[in-house]
């Protein structure tokens, strides 16, 4: 445990994923690395939350975004290696920042501070009570505010979570998720992207969010009779789309609907996914007595003693088959 004591009345900008990769957007992540490091003239440290980078081969390119970042700043940082530093255990692809910058220090594992009398954690997972996704899906973990709570933590920074969140837990306990930099797949696509702010000050600290401003990514959903050509047309050249085009005639001519509406949105990133909707059954089987999903579902359950939180998931899955994880 890091102890830091004394009237230090220290400022702290606190990120979560950054995911630098070139399968993303790298002038994008240099943008908001730059919004970022135009704050932190006002701060005395920076905690980045696991993550840095997207694979675990980064490329030169990734490595220059990130270097052309570090270069330039003199304050003290912390990095909780993620689970996408990680290699085999005992290496990251980051060990070999603080052998070139004396102010940084590289963790593979969370880490526990103690700052004028906080105490706070730093990690790179979620908690039980963590949400994930558009649809705010918990996921199973062996961290929960209990834990937290009786190792006397008052404020827990995590990363893994790609959605911004503070979870309060009586006056003890504080769990904070920065989230990510940017949109990372279409499940986060109505998501605020935030940084955190984190002041302590006599052993008592303070949080307050800070917006970023990343490209939004888009989501739509049309029948193909009733694509709105005018709609895509207009949207930001940098611009990221999913694009699910439901048709009940197999007949229909995909390649050149997916023609059309890549020549419309030239020079953006669009996926297009086709759906196919049936409306009746095959004949074989549409005498055949169909227990309704749910009742199926049910049964399944209640034989295998399927997990809430897995029934949970089931059941968005098949209201929306589009649905992002928001985290790793």
């Amino acid at each position: 445990m890091v102890i830091l004591k004394g009237d230090l009345n220290l400022k702290i900008l606190i990120t979560g994923d950054w995911h630098i990769s070139e399968r993303f957007d790298l002038e994008e992540i240099d943008k908001l690395l730059n919004q970022i490091k135009t704050r932190l003239v006002d701060y005395d440290q920076l905690w980045i939350l696991g993550d840095v980078f997207d694979s675990k081969r980064p490329t030169s390119r990734e490595y220059l975004v990130l270097l052309t970042f570090l270069k330039s700043l003199k304050i003290p940082i912390t990095i909780i290696a993620g689970n996408h530093d990680i290699i085999k255990e005992k290496y990251t692809t980051l060990d070999w920042l603080p052998y070139i910058f004396s102010n940084i220090t590289v963790y593979k594992s969370a880490q526990f501070l103690e700052i004028e009398g906080v105490k706070i954690l730093l990690g790179h997972y979620n908690i039980a009570e963590s949400t994930l996704g558009a649809y705010d899906i918990s996921i199973h973990s062996d961290v929960n505010y209990s834990l937290l709570d009786q190792q006397g933590i008052q404020l827990a920074c995590l990363g893994h979570v790609h959605k911004f969140q503070v979870i309060k837990f009586k006056e003890s306990l504080t769990v904070v998720h920065p989230g990510s930099l940017f949109y990372i797949d279409f499940g986060e696509r109505n998501d605020q992207k935030k940084i955190v702010s984190l002041s302590i000050d006599k052993g008592s600290y303070t949080l307050d969010s800070i917006d970023l401003n990343p490209t939004p990514i888009y989501q739509f959903e049309f029948d193909v009779e009733k694509i709105n050509f005018k709609r895509l047309s207009k949207l930001e050249s940098t611009a990221r789309v999913k694009i699910i085009l439901n048709y009940s005639h197999p007949e229909i001519d995909k390649t050149q609907i997916k023609k059309r509406i890549l020549d419309l949105t030239k020079g953006k990133e669009v996926l297009i996914v086709f759906h196919y909707k049936s409306s009746k059954l095959p004949e074989s089987v549409s005498s055949q007595k169909i227990l309704p999903k749910k009742t199926l579902l049910e049964t399944f359950f209640e034989r295998f003693q399927v997990k809430s939180e897995i029934i949970q998931l089931i059941e968005r899955v098949l209201k929306d088959e589009n649905i992002g994880t928001g985290c790793c």
